[in-house]
């Protein structure tokens, strides 16, 4: 059995396996969001991905678009991970809702941009917060080649002007 395979049944949610476990354990939650320390931050809420008309929210400027700007990469960063909403419980806590939902609500994937030519964003390898809507650069080399590699087909990456990277905190799931 594969490594995945093999997570995958241990961590699955059913009858058995819920009742059987030693239970949640609060004090030890992982955290909801990835905290990284930097100055190099590009703010996405300048370019909303919603607007509102007659009372109800529209994406912003749904047109395909030719090249991919900063306004379309906030836009796909918020729906393909964006907070969408709170719900508050007790003395102050709550439970953040995301734009994919996630089984009890741990939200493991993390998302990573690549960008070489977007207009607007240096080039570089960011990872999107999405606790604040943020981009925070991470280095200034996006790492086509490596992405490249690692999907078995370099040539893929040679021309793009971005990629968009999702990876999974398997402990938050676990």
């Amino acid at each position: 059995m594969s490594i995945a395979a093999r997570y995958h049944a241990l961590t699955k949610y059913d009858v058995v396996n819920v009742r059987q476990g030693p239970g949640l354990d609060w004090a030890k939650q992982p955290p909801p969001f990835k905290e990284i320390v930097s100055r190099q931050r590009i703010e996405l809420r300048r370019h909303p991905p919603v607007h509102v008309e007659a009372g109800r929210p529209v994406p912003s400027h749904a047109d395909p678009v030719e090249q991919v700007d900063l306004p379309a990469l906030s836009r796909l960063l918020f729906f393909a991970n964006g907070v969408t909403g709170l719900i508050r419980y007790g003395q102050g806590g709550g439970q953040f809702l995301r734009a994919a939902p996630s089984a009890g609500a741990l939200y493991p994937t993390e998302v990573y941009v690549a960008a070489r030519d977007v207009p607007g964003l240096a080039p570089g390898l960011y990872s999107y917060l999405a606790a604040t809507h943020e981009l925070i650069r991470l280095w200034e080399d996006p790492g086509f080649e490596t992405l490249g590699r690692a999907c078995g087909d370099p040539e893929a990456f040679a021309a793009l002007e971005a990629a968009v990277v999702l990876t999974g905190v398997h402990w938050r799931s676990a």
